[in-house]
Order: C-alpha cells, then structure tokens, then sequence
C-alpha cells in the first residue's frame, strides 16, 4: 500500500457531512503525515548500500516501534 492510495482513500473524509468526521480528520492530517515522514526517512535510511557492501539488496533484520 502506498502513501498516495492511503492519502486517496481519504480525501472523501474532508467532504464527509457529518461535522466530528471532519473535525477528527483536521485533528490527526498532521500525525498521519508526520509518521509518514518517519516511515518514508527510515526507508531511506536503509536503502542506502553501506560502504564496501556488495551490490546486493540489503537485508533488514531491523524491528522498528513507531509510536503513534
């Protein structure tokens, strides 16, 4: 699942007729995109070869806690 689809899938919250659906939505915009942020630098992070490492795919053994 990708960042777009997961921000898609959302877009009909903003137009939502009920009032606290929107207000809830305005409330946590802003922790969504910041753990998307989070996830999107630690992917990065590890996709960066280390130096002298050979060219094939890293391998992750890695367990992240992301605190929401």
């Amino acid at each position: 699942m990708t960042l777009t689809y997961v921000f898609y899938s959302q877009s009909a919250l903003t137009a939502d007729t009920e009032v606290m659906v929107r207000v809830a939505y305005a409330e946590n915009i802003a922790l969504l995109a910041e753990t998307a942020l989070r996830f999107l630098e630690i992917v990065q992070l590890n996709s960066v070869p280390e130096a002298g490492a050979s060219d094939a795919m890293p391998q992750d053994n890695n367990q992240y806690k992301v605190c929401v």
